[in-house]
């Protein structure tokens, strides 16, 4: 037993638990329409992120208090963090080594297959830079005051407003990167410095 299942708001296979995890990829539709998601037990598959929100009544339904329509589907809550890689990923506290030029690391590499969708990691402001080390890069000014920084894309994604799970990007290996694994090169900064992500990154991506 795999321990998944896919479900379809109103159409349910058997009764999700009341508390699910989903992958970053599942998505809220529009009005109107069915909510879709690919359903785990909790514990039961690392690679996803948590996302509550109203379970499914018996019949299918999306519950929420007497009404069983579209505003029950549209109150479902969005993620308010996920993981920056969409999908497996693998990465180790690798925060503040030296490297060869006597420079410490400040982050952690997410390695992944190239062209994995890279994700806002919180509701904020995106914009995209370039540079010669970090090669095509994003910038992530989250509501939580945390800069969230990704580089080594392979292509760009979203910018400007972004709620999420918006994909900003791609993984990649451009900059300084070119000739190694694939990776997404994840920094979080704060008013006082960059602080290490591993913690964050363990809660979120594993």
């Amino acid at each position: 037993m795999g321990g998944f299942e896919t479900w379809t708001a109103g159409r349910p296979d058997a009764a999700p638990p009341k508390r699910w995890r989903v992958t970053v990829a599942a998505v809220l539709v529009g009005a109107g329409l069915a909510v879709a998601g690919r359903v785990a037990a909790p514990g039961l598959w690392p690679q996803v992120t948590e996302w509550v929100g109203q379970p499914l009544g018996g019949d299918g339904a999306v519950t929420g208090g007497d009404r069983r329509d579209d505003d029950d589907r549209r109150s479902l809550q969005r993620p308010a963090s996920v993981c920056p890689v969409v999908g497996t990923v693998s990465f180790v506290d690798d925060f503040g080594v030296r490297k060869p030029d006597g420079r410490r690391h400040r982050g952690i590499d997410l390695y992944a297959y190239r062209g994995t969708p890279v994700a806002a990691s919180v509701p904020g402001r995106v914009e995209h830079v370039e540079g010669d080390r970090g090669g095509l890069q994003y910038v992530l000014h989250g509501d939580d005051g945390v800069r969230y920084v990704g580089a080594h894309l392979e292509r760009r994604g979203e910018h400007g407003r972004v709620a999420a799970a918006t994909v900003v990007g791609y993984v990649g290996t451009s900059g300084n990167a070119v000739g190694s694994r694939p990776h997404l090169h994840f920094e979080m900064l704060t008013p006082e410095g960059p602080i290490n992500p591993f913690s964050w990154l363990d809660e979120h991506c594993r």
